[in-house]
């Protein structure tokens, strides 16, 4: 029986040193970031007629491959090494290499202390043209049964490899994995897929059934998700089930996939009402996403422990742009992402139908003892600064914009003092009036 671990590795090629965070275990998939000028990844038929993600070198004269290094392992546990290779031509000058490395040594079956076993190495693959698994073992250090590694090809065994008796010593933590090939026939292409790094947990297991029939369950599957008891079914390079409901964390799925773990989340993809919800263990409160929305059955929060708490942006092929933000200080940006200490910062216009401003008034313009100031005062200050008193320049306003509500109230306060140059204006008139009228008087009576 194999089983599956997780690993964070680190990928390199043997000659040239680059780094990617990569993991080569079950359903291994090459992405972009295993390219450069030798190495391209492609979409071509696996070793199963499927369609997959497959590595393609071009000899260039130096060691071109895969490398997987810094793996942790457990020195008294057993791990099964495979990968599949294709080759488009043999020539001479071609030579291919499966290797397993260590640099705090492992344990030949000789007794001695090896920094590298080799699964396979100096010449070819058996043929050109036809994709053949590699399968090695290296034993835990206390481990006594025996193990053969093999060469396969998709209709079963090709030959065996003489691998039992190589054991880890009890100081290595970490190996490393790799692949390589080494030929000057540029013309040539060598293939790469499914790299595989398995624990055993059957003492002198060393079928690879599942492995050459990877939907045809088994005990782990294979890279097509097999599945004690062969529930997954292949067609093409897509795989499916639809026996009832998946479960993963429950035994009793309510839905076609529910997630539950405990004290974490769990969450229901609902076809039939077009809705995928996740919910906090034990509790009703659930985010549901219903076509564009999101919502949520009781309060909905969304925050971020540090940094920034909200940004909404537009994401294209080309980048993204955010459009607002609310910062860790709760203010908001509409605009722009730098609303400083400004609770609310658009830059933009606005529309609304109604804008409350909670600010002071200017009807102390009424109150006794208020200094009114004269006439001749308000024209000699708009002589000398070009605009009316207590009132911001032009300038002041291009460069610090207005307080709404304190420009309403200062704006209140000159209409509040025009109101009393207009009163006194008028009695002024009535007194002027008043004296025209007894002048009158005493002109009739001459």
């Amino acid at each position: 029986m194999k089983k599956h671990f997780s690993l964070g590795l680190l990928l390199t090629f043997f000659t040239v040193c680059q780094f990617y965070g990569q993991d080569p275990l079950t359903n291994y998939t090459w992405t972009s970031v295993d390219e450069n000028s030798y190495r391209s990844v492609i979409t071509d038929t696996d070793p199963f007629g499927n369609q997959s993600s497959i590595l393609e070198c071009t000899p260039n004269g130096s060691w071109q491959g895969f490398g997987f290094q810094n793996i942790t392992i457990d020195p008294n546990k057993t791990y099964r090494f495979s990968y599949w290779t294709k080759v488009l031509s043999d020539t001479p000058s071609y030579s291919f290499t499966g290797k397993i490395s260590s640099s705090s040594g492992m344990i030949s079956s000789s007794g001695s202390t090896i920094n590298d076993y080799y699964i396979h190495s100096v010449w070819a693959v058996p043929g050109s043209g036809t994709w053949y698994l590699y399968v090695g073992f290296v034993k835990g250090n206390g481990d006594t049964s025996t193990y053969d590694g093999s060469i396969h090809d998709s209709n079963g065994l090709v030959s065996g490899l003489t691998t039992d008796g190589h054991r880890f010593a009890t100081s290595t933590t970490s190996i490393g994995f790799g692949a390589s090939h080494n030929s000057g026939n540029t013309s040539n292409r060598v293939y790469y897929f499914d790299p595989r790094i398995e624990e055993v947990t059957t003492a002198g297991d060393d079928s690879v059934t599942d492995l050459l029939n990877p939907s045809g369950g088994g005990n782990n599957g294979g890279n097509s998700g097999g599945g004690t008891g062969g529930y997954w079914a292949q067609t093409g390079s897509d795989i499916h089930y639809d026996g009832g409901n998946v479960g993963i964390g429950t035994t009793t799925p309510e839905a076609f996939l529910e997630v539950e773990g405990t004290g974490t989340i769990g969450g229901q993809w609902n076809p039939n009402n077009s809705f995928f919800s996740i919910k906090e263990d034990g509790t009703s409160s659930a985010i549901i996403m219903d076509s564009n929305e999101i919502y949520g059955s009781g309060t909905l929060h969304i925050g971020a422990q540090t940094g920034d708490i909200v940004k909404f942006r537009k994401v294209t092929a080309t980048g993204s742009t955010d459009h607002m933000i609310i910062d860790a200080n709760g203010n908001m940006g509409i605009g722009t992402t730098t609303p400083g200490s400004w609770k609310l910062a658009v830059n933009g216009n606005i529309r609304a139908k109604e804008i409350k401003v909670e600010t002071g008034w200017a009807d102390y313009v009424f109150k006794e003892g208020y200094d009114l100031p004269t006439l001749e005062e308000v024209e000699k200050h708009i002589q000398e600064k070009g605009h009316l008193m207590n009132i911001p320049s032009e300038a002041e306003v291009l460069e610090n914009g207005i307080q709404l509500g304190e420009m309403n109230k200062l704006l209140l306060e000159k209409i509040e003092e025009l109101t009393l140059y207009i009163l006194e204006h008028k009695k002024q008139m009535a007194d002027q009036q008043k004296q025209i009228d007894e002048l009158k008087k005493l002109l009739e009576n001459e």
